[in-house]
């Protein structure tokens, strides 16, 4: 994703915040503006995360070096007046950010391409950085492109989806969970090597499950033991870039933005089909998927990409 013209936080709005944002703003009614100057490069994710002193700030991770002419590296903070470094900052580039306790308090995590092969998830605890866990990595390039607190049943835990084939020292296959102390992988089921952008819950009659959007095996569902493909899977629709549970007033679906010429799919238990017509579209290369709600209690489910944003229905 080459956009060095582009300001990195107004890329982000057209990615992502515009999810949140264009629900709020009604029938269209607001516009867009630069946040303190904005950044030099891709900003990819925006978290707010509130520190063990109670501070809650917005963070902002990408490929970017500057911030409202701070130097900052990959990782801002936004005080609501002007942007800062975190620390020393991270190598590489920040691909997701979450906020989670993992029983030795509270802390921001980032997942990327970090500059080593076996640490693409780093922890921000207020003060320093430090290594999340060791031997998350293996095969090429290896990148975290995604974090989630999820509960599959054992409580919430902190998952890893990206690009690495090792977790913990065990063979893995793009998924793993934190147990706070190490990296255990969910791998059984997916050919070695796949590459996951994006996981989900959702219950689909058969009770909840984990649901992971693949670069090449379209999506796949986890039932405690294995994955599983998801009715075709989508094989054939390109990478699954995210997926989003929604209500459409028929009942919750998982809807998956994908790599085609028809970006948007939905399973409603039973098969996939596409949403929505989309004219002129050359397939979603990075896409979010995000629900909210606006006047008159209205529910939209919301899709960006580079460069815009598209509303359902």
């Amino acid at each position: 994703m080459s956009v060095d013209r582009l300001p990195g936080l107004i890329y982000l709005a057209c990615c992502l915040i515009s999810l949140i944002s264009a629900s709020l703003c009604g029938q269209g009614a607001c516009s867009w503006s630069g946040v303190g100057g904005g950044t030099n490069q891709p900003a990819l994710s925006l978290r707010t995360w509130t520190d063990a002193s109670g501070a809650t700030a917005l963070y902002a991770g990408g490929q970017f070096t500057i911030a409202g002419g701070a130097f900052v590296a990959r990782v801002a903070r936004w005080d609501g007046t002007a942007w800062s470094a975190v620390g020393g900052g991270l190598m590489g580039g920040v691909e997701d950010l979450e906020g989670f306790d993992d029983g030795t308090g509270p802390a921001l995590y980032a997942g990327g391409w970090l500059g080593s092969l076996s640490l693409p998830v780093m922890r921000w605890d207020g003060s320093s950085w430090s290594p999340v866990g060791v031997s998350l990595g293996g095969g090429w390039n290896p990148a975290v492109h995604e974090l989630s607190i999820l509960d599959i049943g054992f409580g919430e835990a902190l998952f890893a989806a990206g690009r690495f084939t090792v977790a913990g020292g065990a063979p893995a296959s793009g998924v793993a969970v934190w147990s706070g102390a190490a990296w255990v992988p969910l791998a059984t089921g997916l050919l070695p090597g796949t590459e996951v952008h994006s996981l989900a819950m959702y219950d689909d009659g058969l009770g909840s499950a984990l649901y992971a959007g693949t670069q090449s095996s379209g999506v796949v569902r986890w039932d405690g033991a294995t994955w599983s493909s998801v009715g075709s899977g989508l094989l054939g629709f390109g990478a699954v870039r995210a997926l989003q549970v929604f209500d459409d007033g028929a009942g919750p679906r998982l809807y998956a933005a994908h790599d085609s010429g028809q970006p948007v799919s939905r399973w409603d238990g039973t098969s996939w089909t596409s949403v929505g017509t989309w004219t002129g579209w050359g397939g979603a290369r990075f896409s979010v998927l995000g629900s909210s709600t606006a006047k008159r209690d209205r529910s939209f489910l919301q899709v960006g990409f580079l460069p815009g944003n598209f509303r359902f229905p």
